[in-house]
C-alpha cells in the first residue's frame, strides 16, 4: 500500500478538452481569513480567477463558511503517515482522547493503547505521533488547519478535529494490516469521517470486512481515487475502488476544472471530482508547500463532510454522501459519477434549507447582483430496516 499523493508524468488523460465547460458562478468574498497565505490556496477561493471575471473552479468556501452554522465538532480521522501535532496551525484543531494521560505510558483509558492521546501510530505501535514522510500532515491541514489564527493557511472544515492514524512509514509504504488496524480503531472511538489517501491494485477481504462495518457505524470512508490516470469502474484502486455505501471516492481536478491527467476516475466507482493540484497546506516542522495527487482532493472532500456533520448531526452516511454528489456543480467533461465538481456552498445549502436556515441566496455577486442558485432537496434518510448503521 502506499500514498496517492503524487501522479505519474505519462499518465493518460482522463478528460477531453473539447468538451465544454460551465462558467461557475461568481460568489461573495466578504469572509476573509488573516490567515497570511490564505491567497495561496486557490482551490478555497480563487481570488486570481475571480477578480479578472474568469472560471474559476474552487469550492466556494468562503460562501459556505457565511452559512456555515455548526452544532459540534466533527472528528476527522486522517488514516496516513502521521500527523506533526506540534504544528501551530494544526494544534487548535487535534482531536484529544481525554481519558488518556499524556506520556504516562500507561493505558488510561484501557481501550489497548498506550498513550493514544492524538491517535495511534501503528507503524511503531506507540502513542507518540510523527510524520517522517509529511503527507499526512498536509492531508490534515486540507481538511482542518486553523483559521483566523494570524499565521500559515486555513482548512477547509473550520472547526474539525484531526484524529492521526499512522500506518504509512516515513517512505510512505504500509500494509493492509496497519490500515485495518487504524480503520478499526476509529470505528471504536465512533468516528464519522475517514480520509484515506492511499491505495493497492491488490484486493484484501480483510479491508472490504472493516469498511463495511465502518460503514454500520455510521462512518463515512473518503479515499483518494489513485493517480495512475486509470478508470476504477474496469480496475478498481483500493480502497477508493470498494462499491460500499459508505466509500466516497475523489478524483482530482486542475486549476481550470479539467480532470488532473495523472487521476484515475469512473462514473460508477468514483463519486465526485475535486480541486487536487497545487494544494498549499501545513508541511511538518512549521512548514507549509504545495502537492498534487487525489490524495489532496480526498480531503477537501472530507472537510466538506465534516461540515455537513458538524451543522446537522442527524444526518447519515448515505445523506451526507448523496449531499456532496447532488450539489456537485456540472462538468460534462469529467468521468465521475457526480458528472461535477465538489461545492461546499451548495451541499450546505441543502442542509441550511432542510434546517430552514440562511441558505445564503442573499450573497452578492461582486457587481451586486444575488445569486441565482437552485438548492436542491435533502435525500431522504433511508427507510426503517434498510439502515446500513446498526450492528447485526
Amino acid at each position: 500500500v502506499t500514498f496517492a499523493g503524487v501522479g505519474p508524468e505519462s499518465a493518460d488523460s482522463a478528460y477531453d478538452e473539447t468538451e465544454e465547460t460551465p462558467r461557475r458562478l461568481q460568489t461573495s468574498s466578504s469572509a476573509r481569513r488573516n490567515d497570511p497565505e490564505f491567497s495561496r490556496q486557490w482551490f478555497l477561493n480563487d481570488q486570481t480567477k475571480r477578480a479578472s471575471g474568469g472560471e474559476f473552479f474552487d469550492v466556494e468556501a468562503i460562501s459556505a463558511w457565511q452559512i456555515y452554522k455548526p452544532k459540534q465538532n466533527v472528528v476527522v480521522a486522517v488514516i496516513d503517515s502521521g500527523l506533526d501535532v506540534n504544528h501551530p496551525d494544526m494544534r487548535s484543531n487535534l482531536w484529544r482522547n481525554t481519558r488518556e494521560i499524556e506520556g504516562n505510558g500507561r493505558d488510561d483509558d484501557g481501550n489497548g493503547y498506550v498513550d493514544d492521546v492524538y491517535g495511534y501510530d501503528f507503524t511503531q505501535d506507540s502513542g507518540a505521533m510523527k510524520d517522517g514522510r509529511g503527507h499526512g500532515t498536509h492531508v490534515a491541514g486540507t481538511i482542518a488547519a486553523v483559521p483566523n489564527n494570524g499565521q500559515g493557511v486555513s482548512g477547509v472544515c473550520p472547526n474539525c478535529k484531526i484524529m492521526a492514524l499512522r500506518f504509512l512509514d516515513d517512505k510512505g509504504e504500509g500494509t493492509w494490516s496497519g490500515a485495518i488496524k487504524s480503520l478499526e480503531y476509529a470505528i471504536a472511538m465512533n468516528v464519522q469521517v475517514s480520509c484515506n489517501s492511499y491505495g493497492s491494485y491488490s484486493p484484501n477481504t480483510a479491508l472490504i470486512t472493516a469498511v463495511e462495518r465502518a460503514s454500520r457505524k455510521g462512518m463515512l470512508f473518503v479515499a483518494a481515487a489513485g493517480n495512475d490516470g486509470r478508470d476504477n469502474d474496469l480496475m478498481p484502486k483500493m480502497p477508493g475502488g470498494l462499491d460500499l455505501p459508505n466509500v466516497l471516492a475523489v478524483a482530482a481536478i486542475d486549476r481550470n476544472g479539467f480532470m488532473a491527467h495523472f487521476s484515475n476516475y469512473g462514473r460508477k466507482l468514483t463519486a465526485v471530482a475535486a480541486p487536487g493540484v497545487d494544494i498549499y497546506a501545513p508541511r511538518p516542522s512549521n512548514q507549509y508547500g504545495s502537492d498534487s495527487g487525489t490524495s489532496m482532493a480526498a480531503p477537501v472532500v472530507a472537510g466538506i463532510a465534516g461540515m455537513l456533520l458538524g451543522m446537522d448531526p442527524s444526518l447519515t452516511t448515505i445523506q451526507v454522501k448523496d449531499i456532496i454528489v447532488q450539489s456537485a456543480i456540472p462538468q460534462s467533461n469529467l468521468r465521475v459519477k457526480a458528472k461535477g465538481t465538489a461545492s461546499a456552498f451548495r451541499a450546505l445549502q441543502i442542509v441550511a434549507k432542510s434546517l430552514g436556515e440562511d441558505t445564503g441566496t442573499n450573497i452578492a455577486q461582486p457587481d451586486g447582483r444575488p445569486p441565482v442558485v437552485v438548492v436542491p432537496t435533502l435525500p431522504p434518510a433511508p427507510e426503517e430496516g434498510t439502515c446500513l448503521y446498526k450492528d447485526p
